[in-house]
């Protein structure tokens, strides 16, 4: 039953999201495209999807390592080499674990958030928030504080 209700509700979020009032914001503007160095030994935290307040029970993850390994949790672990260039960002052959996801809507997210970080998806920042790009979606990350402070 929760499956079905997830095939029937995703695509109605998904579609309330395009038609929003407040999309995410486009590049230029405020946002600027990260260097690696920015990226190193940050964590980052999903905020938003398309443009939507995430609010799972389950927080998903994005990691840059000190050799430019991602990793991160969606709701298997996963990591791979990571390659950042003219503001696209690419994660070759990522490997993770092989949980099923059971809470609503996290396989679907995963599957997307795996799909743009293999095939490319456009990287760009204002402030603490990370954005990914890949065609009409985005995934909205907010830096964790650093351990120093």
């Amino acid at each position: 039953m929760g499956k079905l209700l997830m095939m029937i509700l995703l695509p109605s979020v998904l579609f309330l999201a395009a038609c929003q009032d407040s999309p995410p914001p486009e590049p230029g503007g405020s946002l600027s495209i990260p260097n690696k160095d920015f990226l190193i030994n940050r964590k980052f935290r999903l905020k938003a999807v398309n443009g939507l307040d995430y609010s799972g029970e389950t927080v998903p993850t994005l990691e840059f390592g000190d050799d430019f390994m991602v990793s991160g949790r969606v709701c298997n672990n996963f990591r791979g080499p990571g390659e950042l260039e003219n503001g696209r960002l690419t994660v070759r052959a990522p490997v993770a674990t092989q949980m099923a996801c059971l809470a609503g809507g996290l396989d679907q997210l995963e599957n997307s958030l795996f799909k743009m970080l293999e095939n490319g998806a456009s990287l760009s920042v204002d402030g603490s928030r990370l954005y990914l790009r890949q065609g009409d979606s985005t995934l909205t990350f907010e830096a964790e504080p650093d351990r120093a402070e």
